[in-house]
């Protein structure tokens, strides 16, 4: 998207907060024709995050990581955990 100078959107070329999340997750799924594209109900699998404010505040940060319906990864006391390598929970204790 092009901005003026200041780098603020003009009127109608911003998305609403909605319409941000709806491209990134139903709108990008269905231009892959993945399964389940129309968004998400209950008992169907799916890759997703939780954070731990509102992802478009800044200093929001994700605390966890699920692909497939399974944890496999989450931000636990300031260490980075994978929660499922292989099937086995594993702990790396790295600071990515």
């Amino acid at each position: 998207m092009r901005s003026p100078a200041d780098g603020d959107p003009q009127p109608g070329q911003a998305l609403t907060p909605s319409e941000a999340v709806r491209a990134a997750t139903v709108t990008a799924a269905a231009s892959l024709h993945a399964p389940g594209a129309g968004g998400l109900a209950p008992g169907e699998i799916a890759d997703f995050v939780i954070c731990d404010g509102d992802p478009f505040q800044h200093g929001t940060r994700i605390i966890q990581t699920w692909i497939g319906g399974t944890p496999v990864w989450q931000h636990k006391n300031g260490q980075h955990k994978n929660v499922n390598e292989g099937g086995r929970n594993v702990d790396d204790g790295a600071h990515h």
